[in-house]
């Protein structure tokens, strides 16, 4: 459920006393136009977010689209309101492309009105912040929440001040800006503790402790937790009192006191017995277990592990694998057990890049290179090495971009409102000079003339130069952008798939175990080839399409390998094209959706397993079509409803498609549709690259 929805219903029952349920548009609009006060309108408000997390998306849509409102009227807030409920259904419609849009479309009607609604607006701007982040990331979003805050603090609504506030910490925590997150979460706990509601100074004060671990700030965060715990007597929320309990537990963790920390975590585990609640219960046996590393219990870590990572595989609770794979194999590497601990380590790595936790990838690679510095694999160590290198240096690259961007967030906004503060001294003035010239007009009027005039010389001289400031900034943001767009594409472009490598190295042991040792030969020369068409592949921006089509060959031949040739594939090339093309193409694009079809439906299916891969040309266009007789979308979404990590590939796969559309201003998209009976049909259309030039690499 959305984080405003969320800050919603944690409301105090006497904000929200007398707002009614919204049972349809009519109802919002009629309830806006009659709310007086801002508090009033702040319920209203509410009650919309309420409604359109409820309501049938596509039944609100149609509704919205037969109003002649939504399509063009640009007076009262009225129009602001409807394009927000358009957003909102957008959004819980999946659109958010077109929810973003509309964001935009109902924050400029509610700043046109002569008389702004700054609740309105600064609800706007928290939604609009939300979904860009969602879609776009952390550090877009900033902006939009600085201006929500603005429009908030105008309003001089605690509740929504200390709403946005709250969102905006969180959002700065993302970005590892830990002090301006510390600032704002301390601003919402301030107002909340005005307010005296428990629960909302509790979730504060969690937070609080959180920000302050994070931030190296072991005093502040016992400080924190402290309180957090003081006020556990006025709760009812079981959840909240265990989660203050965590956090408690954690602190002790930092402080390396792992008795105190068993305790704590000891009655978190306790409370979610009690109230036959499981959703944390992996995050609280990792804690147990990283005490009894403390306490130096091997076995009992082993157990709590065992424990923690049989329920983050059965439940939605994936994203504390890394963390139990990483204690696992560090206590198995003090233990002298090498291989199980590189194994452990070696799947900690591939989550941890799989979930975007580059720190946690970054423990797993030490890891390793330290097992192979042992093993004497100097070559393999020395690449881990240049790797988590390169890690880091990415890392504190993103924290420097992000901190700039937050400062250029920060100043864009503190412009914005500074120009907002002269222009009411502009009106000010006018209403002065207007109120004396009704005593000597004459003598005012020449004055205003001359004002007008020296004012409108300044504000011209000053329009020039920001019009040449302007140009010059946008020449050199076109240029980081481009070389921006550059990097991000050779950085997805560099990826390997570790699963994958995994499994064929499993696959390449196990025919060496069953004496295939002719199969694990093929297998292995099939293998390194295509590892060297990858690995030079990932240096080039586009390459010929006959490699592209060999590279993908030797792909499905492992596959087919290692699925005892019970895989049937063909490759079709259709108008005429031939498999000795010397057209370039995108490199390694294909390839994951044809891994797609054989893991995500093949690999499942009880029939005879049916692979087509056909491509054709038409212009300076390039289709392609995977389709597999697979068990479908829908059956393969059933088997992996259980899992919480959701599947970032077909992620990367368009943010790469749109820097390859930003590049070279060509069209790259795809579509996957359902085959009948059963399977899936992913139609690709890449365009045709131009040859790269023989020393650049993209």
């Amino acid at each position: 459920m959305r984080t405003l929805i969320y800050l919603f219903l944690l409301l105090p029952l006497p904000v929200l006393a007398g707002a009614l349920p919204a049972t349809s548009v009519e109802d919002i609009l009629v309830q806006y136009a009659a709310a007086r006060t801002d508090t009033a309108r702040y319920r209203v408000l509410k009650a919309t977010i309420d409604y359109t997390a409820t309501a049938d998306p596509r039944l609100l849509l149609q509704e919205l689209g037969a109003r002649p409102q939504v399509q063009g009227e640009e007076g009262g807030a009225s129009s602001s309101l409807l394009a927000f409920l358009r957003a909102e259904a957008n959004y819980y419609a999946n659109e958010s492309d077109e929810a973003l849009r509309w964001y935009a479309t109902a924050i400029d009607r509610a700043e046109q009105r002569p008389l702004p609604d700054a609740i309105l607006l600064s609800t706007l701007y928290a939604a609009l912040a939300y979904v860009t982040e969602e879609v776009r990331g952390s550090l877009p979003a900033v902006r939009h929440y600085l201006k929500g805050l603005t429009y908030a603090e105008a309003s001089g609504l605690p509740r929504e001040i200390a709403d946005v506030n709250y969102s905006l910490a969180t959002t700065y925590a993302t970005l590892n800006d830990f002090d301006d997150a510390l600032r704002h979460a301390r601003q919402s706990f301030a107002i909340d503790l005005e307010s005296g509601d428990p629960a909302n100074i509790a979730t504060d004060l969690r937070f609080l402790a959180d920000l302050s671990l994070k931030n190296q700030d072991l005093a502040g965060a016992e400080r924190y937790a402290n309180l957090a715990l003081d006020r556990i007597p006025a709760l009812t929320n079981q959840r909240l009192i265990g989660s203050l309990h965590r956090c408690r537990a954690e602190v002790f963790l930092a402080r390396q006191r792992p008795d105190s920390a068993l305790v704590y975590i000891n009655r978190a585990i306790a409370l979610e017995a009690q109230n036959h609640a499981s959703d944390r219960l992996a995050a609280n046996l990792l804690i147990r277990a990283r005490a009894y590393a403390q306490l130096g219990e091997v076995d009992l870590v082993l157990h709590h592990l065992d424990q923690a990572e049989r329920e983050a595989a059965n439940r939605d609770q994936g994203k504390q694998l890394p963390g139990i794979l990483l204690l696992r194999a560090e206590l198995l590497q003090r233990s002298g057990r090498g291989v199980a601990s590189m194994a452990a380590a070696g799947d900690a790595r591939g989550l941890a890049r799989e979930q975007k936790r580059p720190d946690l990838e970054l423990q797993a690679i030490s890891l390793l290179a330290q097992h192979h510095e042992a093993a004497g694999s100097l070559p393999l160590a020395l690449h881990l090495r240049q790797r988590q290198i390169v890690l880091q240096d990415s890392i504190h690259h993103n924290i420097t971009q992000a901190q700039l961007g937050i400062a250029a967030a920060r100043f864009d906004v503190q412009r914005i409102g500074y120009e907002k503060q002269a222009l009411q001294f502009d009106v000010d003035l006018l209403e002065e000079k207007i109120s004396a010239d009704r005593r000597a007009r004459w003598l005012m009027v020449s004055i205003f003339l001359l004002a007008l005039g020296l004012m409108t010389l300044f504000l011209y001289q000053r329009s020039r130069r920001n019009q040449l400031q302007r140009a010059l900034h946008v020449q050199q943001l076109q240029i980081k952008d481009r070389n921006r767009m550059e990097a991000e594409l050779q950085a997805i472009r560099s990826q390997l798939n570790p699963h994958f490598m995994f499994n064929s190295l499993n696959s390449i042991n196990d025919f060496i175990l069953r004496s295939k040792s002719d199969d694990a030969s093929d297998y292995l020369i099939k293998f390194s080839k295509l590892m060297r068409l990858t690995l030079n592949h990932s240096k080039e921006n586009a390459i010929p399409f006959r490699e592209e089509l060999a590279a993908l060959r030797l792909y499905v031949e492992l596959e087919a390998l290692r699925f005892d040739n019970a895989l049937q594939y063909r490759f079709e090339l259709e108008d005429g094209l031939t498999a000795n093309e010397d057209f370039h193409v995108a490199a390694l694009v294909v390839q994951p959706f044809v891994e797609n079809a054989i893991w995500h439906g093949l690999s499942h299916s009880k029939v005879e397993r049916r692979l087509t891969v056909s491509f054709s040309r038409q212009g300076d266009v390039l289709h392609c079509r995977v389709e597999d007789n697979g068990i479908g979308r829908e059956a393969s979404a059933r088997i992996n409803a259980g899992r919480r990590h959701r599947s970032r590939g077909q992620s990367m796969i368009r943010n790469r498609l749109h820097l390859l559309e930003q590049l070279h201003g060509r069209r790259a998209h795809y579509r996957i549709t359902d085959r009948l009976p059963q399977g899936t049909i992913v139609l690709l259309t890449l365009p045709i690259l131009p040859a790269p030039k023989p020393d650049s690499h993209a």
